[in-house]
């Protein structure tokens, strides 16, 4: 079976989705961020401090190299992992790439008070920035989710739905 890979902006729901659509479909769920944090026995926001954005891409590189030549998983990526073409083709070729979106203020609003997300900016415009400049990135991928108005349940039903095998396809099903 094909992998289903969740990718887009940090607070989009990726990993609140990938562990309810795992539960439902009885899958094994990764989490790239949680694998590079494990793999270092560090913190993602401790690893971008002592290796920086760039050390940080590396790992998460060599970590997306691995998951992509697995089947049957769901896999949750963080934020700038497909700002690497090479991250997107290879998690495309994985599987079903599926970006949720969401409303910079809808996204705002979900992280108020995080601290433990490197590039999240208390500085408004740097932020904002970030995330203007990530949508060309996220925009390569075909398939998209707003979240901004849906539960974590009806994002799930969504991917569900898009991934299911169709009844006019003989023999290559989606799921």
């Amino acid at each position: 079976m094909k992998n289903i890979i969740l990718v887009g902006f940090m607070g989009t729901g990726k990993s609140t989705v990938a562990q309810l659509l795992a539960k439902q479909l009885n899958r094994v769920l990764v989490e790239t961020d949680t694998v590079i944090e494990k793999q270092m026995k560090k913190s993602v926001a401790n690893i971008f401090a002592e290796y920086g954005e760039r050390g940080f891409r590396k790992l998460e590189r060599s970590v997306v190299i691995t998951i992509s030549h697995k089947k049957s998983l769901i896999i949750s990526c963080g934020g700038g992992t497909i700002l690497d073409k090479h991250n997107l083709n290879d998690l495309e070729k994985s599987g079903h790439l599926i970006c949720l979106t969401a409303s910079l203020a809808s996204i705002l609003k979900r992280l108020e008070g995080c601290k433990n997300r490197p590039l999240y900016s208390a500085n408004a415009a740097s932020f904002e920035k970030l995330y203007g400049e990530r949508q060309k990135a996220y925009a390569f991928v075909k398939i998209q989710i707003d979240t901004d108005n849906c539960t974590p349940q009806q994002v799930v039903d969504k991917i569900i739905e898009i991934v299911k095998p169709s009844k006019n396809k003989d023999k290559n099903p989606l799921l």
